[in-house]
């Protein structure tokens, strides 16, 4: 099974159980309100009485991982949950006065399909040495990447892109960025497209290599 095979596999499965998803700090804590924090198991209730979207009074999660990272960082921990009666909702965000975490999910899914290449790149970046800093910055001071980046840019769809561009532009400033970003969304770009944002990082980290590496580390142990 694929990690896009995977991915669609799980969402199935959550949304068949009648459950949703949600995103947290690595501590489990809220990305919104650190004091809210979340252990499978257990039930989070919110505080206030507002029953409106991005306002306190309702607890947030989402019907798809990829759209849990709206106002979220990455890393995180996702989990499974199971809310009390849904009170608002916009797309694919949703809000409820209480969730009941019931399991927690590989972190990789909060990146959508494409998640665990992506989730790898960055982790692969932050460990360069200078050398390939250094190469990998300028392959991309001559890559003409303005046009690719604008194509992704207009082609996402999910809120995961803008979690890993972030995560990936402190490693290696702006090239990491669109790559990371092209590994996020290399189903709604084309192959070229693609190919000029990852350019940077093809001799320093070739693309078979890197998903032989996001293979083995993030098996898919996890049932969906």
């Amino acid at each position: 099974m694929t990690g896009g095979e995977y991915y669609r596999a799980m969402v199935d499965a959550v949304r068949g159980r009648g459950n949703y998803f949600k995103t947290t700090r690595l501590n489990g804590c809220s990305f919104a309100d650190p004091a809210f924090r979340y252990v499978v198991g257990e039930t989070v209730t919110a505080k206030g009485d507002r029953d409106k979207l991005c306002y306190s009074g309702l607890l947030h999660f989402a019907d798809v991982p990829a759209e849990t990272l709206v106002g979220g960082d990455w890393p995180c921990r996702l989990f499974e949950v199971a809310p009390s009666e849904i009170i608002a909702s916009r797309g694919h965000k949703f809000g409820a006065k209480s969730l009941t975490v019931v399991r927690e999910l590989p972190s990789w899914l909060a990146l959508g399909p494409n998640g665990r290449i992506a989730a790898q790149f960055v982790c692969e970046v932050e460990s360069f040495d200078a050398t390939a800093r250094v190469a990998a910055w300028d392959a991309a001071r001559v890559a003409a990447r303005v046009a690719a980046w604008d194509a992704a840019r207009v082609a996402a769809r999910v809120a995961a892109w803008v979690a890993v561009r972030d995560a990936a532009r402190v490693a290696v400033q702006e090239a990491a960025r669109d790559a990371a970003v092209a590994l996020v969304l290399v189903d709604l770009i084309t192959p070229d497209q693609f190919g000029t944002l990852y350019s940077p990082f093809a001799k320093v980290l070739p693309l078979k290599e890197l998903r032989e590496r996001a293979i083995a580390a993030y098996p898919l142990m996890v049932q969906p």
